[in-house]
């Protein structure tokens, strides 16, 4: 589309600097965006909205894995430890 970082992020109305957060995933893709995202590339608004909710439930999936993860260690050394003092 032969546009730079900085016309982009003019072009879906956000700073270049929140562009790139984007890139990283610190910023969510809101209605608004998405609809902006829609009018500059032509894919749709719901394309990118669902992307935002396959990242957001994602994230929340890893964090109860590594919660469940920690939990299990925990009790595996507690049942450890009591075998060692019966």
């Amino acid at each position: 589309r032969a546009l730079n970082q900085k016309e982009f992020a003019q072009q879906i109305g956000i700073t270049q600097a929140e562009l790139s957060q984007l890139f990283k995933g610190n910023i969510d893709i809101t209605p608004e965006l998405a609809q902006n995202l829609e009018n500059s590339l032509g894919i749709k608004a719901e394309f990118w909205l669902n992307l935002q909710m396959d990242f957001e439930i994602d994230t929340i999936r890893i964090k109860h894995r590594d919660i469940l993860s920690k939990a299990r260690n925990l009790n595996k050394r507690k049942y450890k430890i009591k075998e060692a003092v019966v």
